[in-house]
């Protein structure tokens, strides 16, 4: 029999295929994954320039939301409150607000919805762990949340501060237009006048007087580091707990957490 009239086989199609092997870590890190004009990053560069241009801490930041927010089920009640707040905060009320958001922050429909639901799944982790503390959390506050408006005027020169009281004590002149004339800090483009500014923001020992003075009562010259000081209270706002505190004290709360949190991250670096 002639064997030349049947075909024959190659071994090498009884044979697997040979199997491409995966590719090495080094060079998966290696491999770009982002382009900017014409300049490709990979992984490993990326992380170097969020260390260099110090986004590192805002990155670790969005994980730590991330993973808080990622194991919670609102209630509805708790959803639409997360909502609300979150529309306040960013003025959102209508339809072309949404739009001008997205337009903004170069977002889609879709990636708002995502962005919106985060947002209020973080309002309702603030309420769970901190809401039942609020009271006791303001009152703690209040005090560096009073705030004021007073009249100020500072100088380096004692003799200068001594003359001026004494001009104001004698009712010679007013503190307005000697804060005009002769205030060294930017108070004197506005008369001497400051505020509203809350008390958490000012020197202590000028909270310390603006508790303890009477409105429209010049107080005797102070010294605070390299400045004479006169200062008179003009009107006293004591802090008043609603909405916009509660939120306020929340978010403060949340953002001392926050940072805890980071100070105990362990930020290990690609090699």
């Amino acid at each position: 029999m002639n064997s030349s009239r049947f075909p024959s086989f190659s071994t090498s199609l009884l044979t697997p295929p040979e199997q491409t092997p995966p590719e090495p870590i080094s060079s998966a890190i290696a491999k770009p994954v982002l382009t900017v004009g014409e300049e490709m990053f990979s992984p490993a560069d990326l992380f170097e320039k969020l260390k260099t241009h110090g986004l590192l801490p805002q990155l670790c930041r969005e994980i730590l939301i991330d993973q808080v927010v990622s194991g919670l089920t609102p209630t509805p009640e708790e959803s639409a409150a997360g909502l609300k707040t979150l529309y306040q905060q960013h003025q959102i009320s209508e339809e072309p607000d949404r739009q001008r958001w997205m337009q903004q922050h170069s977002m889609t429909p879709e990636q708002f919805e995502q962005w919106s639901q985060r947002q209020s799944l973080l309002e309702v982790f603030k309420r769970r762990m901190w809401g039942a503390e609020l009271g006791s959390y303001f009152i703690k506050r209040k005090e560096s949340l009073d705030r004021a408006i007073y009249s100020l005027i500072r100088h380096p020169d004692r003799g200068v501060i001594q003359e001026l009281y004494f001009r104001l004590q004698t009712g010679e002149d007013t503190i307005a237009n000697l804060a005009a004339q002769y205030s060294q800090g930017p108070e004197h483009q506005t008369y001497g006048l400051v505020g509203p500014i809350e008390m958490g923001r000012i020197h202590p020992r000028l909270a310390q007087q603006l508790r303890a003075a009477k409105p429209h009562q010049v107080n005797s010259p102070l010294q605070l580091e390299t400045w004479f000081v006169i200062l008179q209270l003009e009107s006293w706002m004591p802090a008043q707990y609603g909405a916009e505190i509660e939120q306020r004290l929340l978010d403060e709360q949340f953002q001392q957490w926050l940072e805890q949190q980071l100070q105990q991250a362990r930020l290990q670096e690609m090699t």
